[in-house]
């Protein structure tokens, strides 16, 4: 029987298991590969509301990694929240030498605005990212605070991505969910400087979290498997859309609604 293809999350747990390493995990199982967790940090969250978020201790983290990366055959690695300066360091030195892709999902903020990581964070995410980012997949606050200038539009987006290539000098894929128009439009620029869009139908009326990590890990997965970059972000795109589409909802008890990306969409 042949083993499935493994890739490794290093993020931050989500109680609602809408994001985090719990979205990557099923991220990961919907593209058939074998998913190990690092967890660097615990979020007590649901939809719309972070009650807390308490950092792994930097010796845990390290222990997780020592635990999994030496003894499975890890063929892509994402990274989700990185909390803080010291949990960065410890992932920097425990991957600087590992052949496996790396994607930086560059979490700072959670979708209701909560802020995840500690200010001394983002300066030292930016020197990990141009170190040993394979691709980095910021959104457009993210991208906007990394070349510290708004991003107004999207017609401002491959624009926005190709300087974010040269500022980090890995591949860089531009996020388009937060922009407005009738179309999601993404803007890959790969290792070699060429950019690509990818588009996809905007679906209205559905609010979900986790989207960034799942897009992220359904990426991460399909290198995993060996695809290219680019037929791996466009198969994770179309991952992505087909769990918006089939979203999951619970009506609460005060009547409200929550919604969730439903993983089970087809590959």
């Amino acid at each position: 029987m042949k083993s499935p293809a493994v890739a490794l999350t290093i993020a931050g747990s989500d109680s609602s298991s809408g994001a985090g390493l719990q979205a990557d995990l099923k991220a990961f199982t919907a593209c058939g590969v074998y998913g190990l967790t690092v967890a660097t940090a615990i979020v007590a969250q649901r939809p719309g509301a972070v009650l807390s978020v308490e950092e792994v201790s930097a010796k845990s983290i390290r222990e997780q990694i020592q635990a999994v990366l030496p003894h499975y055959p890890v063929a892509a690695i994402k990274t989700g929240l990185l909390p803080s300066a010291r949990a960065i360091e410890v992932v920097r030195e425990a991957l600087r030498n590992h052949p496996a892709p790396l994607v930086i999902d560059p979490v700072a903020f959670a979708s209701a605005g909560t802020a995840l990581a500690s200010p001394d964070a983002r300066d030292a995410l930016q020197t990990l990212i141009r170190e040993i980012a394979y691709l980095v997949t910021p959104n457009r606050a993210e991208a906007a605070h990394f070349l510290g200038a708004p991003i107004s539009s999207t017609d401002q987006g491959r624009d926005a991505a190709t300087a974010l290539y040269a500022h980090f000098g890995c591949a860089v894929l531009l996020k388009g969910g937060h922009f407005e128009g009738p179309d999601a439009i993404d803007w890959l620029v790969t290792g070699d400087g060429s950019p690509h869009e990818i588009r996809a139908p905007r679906l209205q009326g559905i609010d979900v979290h986790g989207t960034g990590c799942a897009y992220s890990a359904a990426i991460a997965g399909r290198l995993a498997l060996g695809l290219s970059l680019v037929d791996a972000v466009r198969d994770a795109r179309r991952y992505l859309q087909s769990a918006l589409e089939r979203h999951s909802v619970w009506t609460m008890a005060n009547g409200s609604g929550i919604k969730a990306l439903a993983h089970d969409a087809e590959p």
